[in-house]
Protein backbone atom coordinates (compact mmCIF):
# COMPACT_ATOMS: atom_id res chain seq x y z
CA UNK A 1 0.00 0.00 0.00
CA UNK A 2 2.69 2.26 0.63
CA UNK A 3 4.40 1.85 -2.94
CA UNK A 4 0.88 3.09 -4.13
CA UNK A 5 0.90 6.62 -1.89
CA UNK A 6 4.58 6.86 -2.99
CA UNK A 7 3.72 6.79 -6.68
CA UNK A 8 0.08 8.41 -6.20
CA UNK A 9 2.16 11.57 -4.85
CA UNK A 10 5.45 11.34 -7.09
CA UNK A 11 2.80 11.98 -9.94
CA UNK A 12 0.59 14.11 -8.80
CA UNK A 13 4.11 16.44 -8.04
CA UNK A 14 5.05 16.00 -11.69
CA UNK A 15 1.79 16.96 -12.77
CA UNK A 16 1.73 20.51 -10.62
CA UNK A 17 5.50 21.17 -11.43
CA UNK A 18 4.60 20.60 -15.28
CA UNK A 19 1.30 22.62 -14.78
CA UNK A 20 3.43 25.55 -12.88
CA UNK A 21 6.07 25.19 -15.46
CA UNK A 22 3.31 25.80 -18.45
CA UNK A 23 2.31 28.91 -17.04
CA UNK A 24 5.86 30.40 -15.14
CA UNK A 25 8.30 31.63 -17.37
CA UNK A 26 11.99 29.91 -17.35
CA UNK A 27 14.14 32.27 -15.39
CA UNK A 28 11.81 32.71 -12.44
CA UNK A 29 11.98 28.60 -11.92
CA UNK A 30 15.63 28.46 -12.92
CA UNK A 31 16.11 31.01 -9.87
CA UNK A 32 14.90 29.47 -7.56
CA UNK A 33 15.91 26.41 -7.98
CA UNK A 34 19.72 26.91 -8.96
CA UNK A 35 21.13 24.32 -7.04
CA UNK A 36 18.56 22.06 -8.52
CA UNK A 37 19.04 22.59 -11.96
CA UNK A 38 22.64 22.26 -11.14
CA UNK A 39 22.52 18.75 -9.98
CA UNK A 40 19.95 17.90 -13.34
CA UNK A 41 22.64 19.26 -15.09
CA UNK A 42 25.21 17.32 -13.91
CA UNK A 43 22.91 14.17 -14.23
CA UNK A 44 23.60 13.76 -10.63
CA UNK A 45 27.16 13.35 -11.61
CA UNK A 46 26.52 9.25 -12.53
CA UNK A 47 28.13 9.95 -16.08
CA UNK A 48 31.21 11.28 -14.46
CA UNK A 49 31.62 8.32 -12.41
CA UNK A 50 30.13 5.74 -14.80
CA UNK A 51 33.28 7.10 -17.44
CA UNK A 52 35.70 7.31 -14.75
CA UNK A 53 35.35 4.07 -13.08
CA UNK A 54 33.24 1.35 -15.21
CA UNK A 55 33.78 2.65 -18.82
CA UNK A 56 37.55 3.18 -18.42
CA UNK A 57 37.85 0.38 -15.82
CA UNK A 58 36.63 -1.69 -19.45
CA UNK A 59 38.89 -0.46 -21.44
CA UNK A 60 41.57 -0.80 -19.66
CA UNK A 61 40.87 -4.75 -18.86
CA UNK A 62 40.10 -4.87 -22.80
CA UNK A 63 43.68 -3.31 -23.58
CA UNK A 64 44.98 -6.13 -21.30
CA UNK A 65 43.55 -8.68 -22.68
CA UNK A 66 44.23 -7.30 -26.51
CA UNK A 67 48.13 -6.95 -25.63
CA UNK A 68 48.16 -10.33 -24.23
CA UNK A 69 46.62 -11.80 -27.18
CA UNK A 70 49.05 -9.76 -29.24
CA UNK A 71 52.11 -10.46 -27.35
CA UNK A 72 51.46 -14.10 -26.74
CA UNK A 73 49.32 -15.55 -29.46
CA UNK A 74 49.53 -14.06 -32.47
CA UNK A 75 53.62 -12.97 -32.09
CA UNK A 76 54.14 -16.65 -30.86
CA UNK A 77 52.21 -18.06 -33.70
CA UNK A 78 54.58 -15.07 -36.41
CA UNK A 79 57.62 -16.45 -34.74
CA UNK A 80 56.68 -20.30 -34.58
CA UNK A 81 56.10 -20.13 -38.58
CA UNK A 82 59.37 -18.11 -38.66
CA UNK A 83 61.37 -20.31 -37.02
CA UNK A 84 59.98 -23.29 -38.75
CA UNK A 85 60.55 -21.75 -42.42
CA UNK A 86 64.18 -21.08 -41.55
CA UNK A 87 64.81 -23.88 -40.30
CA UNK A 88 63.20 -26.05 -43.53
CA UNK A 89 65.50 -23.66 -45.43
CA UNK A 90 68.54 -23.93 -43.49
CA UNK A 91 68.61 -27.56 -43.99
CA UNK A 92 68.07 -27.50 -48.14
CA UNK A 93 70.50 -24.72 -48.07
CA UNK A 94 73.34 -28.04 -48.44
CA UNK A 95 71.67 -29.36 -51.42
CA UNK A 96 71.61 -25.78 -52.91
CA UNK A 97 75.59 -26.17 -54.10
CA UNK A 98 74.88 -24.66 -57.90
CA UNK A 99 76.08 -28.21 -59.19
CA UNK A 100 73.73 -28.97 -61.81
CA UNK A 101 74.50 -32.87 -61.71
CA UNK A 102 72.80 -32.90 -57.99
CA UNK A 103 70.15 -30.52 -58.83
CA UNK A 104 69.40 -33.44 -61.74
CA UNK A 105 69.59 -36.31 -59.43
CA UNK A 106 67.41 -34.80 -56.55
CA UNK A 107 64.16 -33.76 -59.42
CA UNK A 108 64.59 -37.44 -60.97
CA UNK A 109 64.75 -38.90 -56.78
CA UNK A 110 61.24 -37.04 -56.66
CA UNK A 111 60.14 -37.93 -60.29
CA UNK A 112 61.10 -41.55 -59.37
CA UNK A 113 59.47 -41.01 -55.58
CA UNK A 114 56.06 -40.08 -57.35
CA UNK A 115 56.08 -42.38 -59.83
CA UNK A 116 56.51 -45.43 -56.83
CA UNK A 117 53.74 -43.81 -55.30
CA UNK A 118 51.07 -43.73 -57.48
CA UNK A 119 51.84 -46.99 -58.53
CA UNK A 120 51.92 -48.98 -55.47
CA UNK A 121 49.98 -46.83 -53.05
CA UNK A 122 46.66 -49.02 -53.20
Amino acid sequence: LSIAIISTVASALGITLSYLMSFTSMSAISDKTAELSRVFRGQFYTEHLYHSFVALGFLRLCAGISKFVEKLLIDGIVNASYSTVSAIGNSFRVFQSGNLNIYALIASFGIFSVLILTLFWR
